[in-house]
């Protein structure tokens, strides 16, 4: 949907009606991941997105997932820099493709070996051939620790949260907790990002 939403007629239709955010699932902003994806919409697709959600003064997060078949440190590094440079108003990162059954990626998994001695697979692996608990993909390629990494390419940049995000954590977030017992509604990432925004005064 990120394609069609670079028309304004639709961003002002939907604004009328009350849309007040937007979350844009892109995963990535690197042209190969993209294509790997099977995504139909180009980074400038993403970027033009991003400056009509602003246009319309739609709140929005754009949604990365890094981890995918084919993913770089390389890849990383081209959609940080990118999502930088188009300037959402949030970014949240995720790290590793869970595997679902029926899947390119379970049957992929299969393929290399869907055991322990996989170097790309984390999570509940013996006993769980009918991937009931969570088996996630990562390539080893990324190295060790792939969140670490993606941390330093973010650096102190506060439109990107993460999984070491305190604030952007959902379990047990006594902010969370707070600002809905408080009558706040929408979106968990909304919620919490207007309550930075007063913590940080930033409007």
């Amino acid at each position: 949907y990120t394609t069609l939403f670079r028309s304004e007629k639709l961003a002002k239709a939907m604004r009328e009606a009350g849309c007040a955010g937007m979350n844009f699932g892109v995963d990535s902003a690197s042209e190969k991941m993209l294509k790997i994806l099977k995504r139909t919409f180009s980074p400038q697709d993403i970027k033009d997105a991003i400056n009509v959600a602003k246009k319309y003064d739609l709140e929005h997060v754009v949604e990365l997932l890094f981890g995918a078949p084919g993913e770089t440190k390389e890849t990383i590094r081209e959609t940080i820099e990118f999502i930088k440079e188009a300037d959402p108003e949030r970014v949240s990162v995720t790290v590793g493709l869970r595997i679902f059954p029926g899947t390119e990626l379970e049957a992929m998994v299969r393929e290399e070996g869907l055991h322990e001695g996989n170097p790309n697979l984390s999570g509940r692996i013996s006993d769980n051939d009918l991937l009931i608990h969570p088996i996630f993909y990562l390539p080893k390629e990324l190295g060790p620790n792939p969140q670490e990494y993606i941390d330093q390419l973010i650096g102190d940049d506060r439109r990107f949260f993460s999984a070491n995000d305190k604030l952007f954590n959902y379990n047990a977030n006594d902010v969370l907790v707070s600002e809905i017992a408080n009558g706040a509604r929408g979106a968990y990432w909304s919620i919490l990002n207007k309550a930075a925004k007063r913590t940080l005064n930033l409007g």
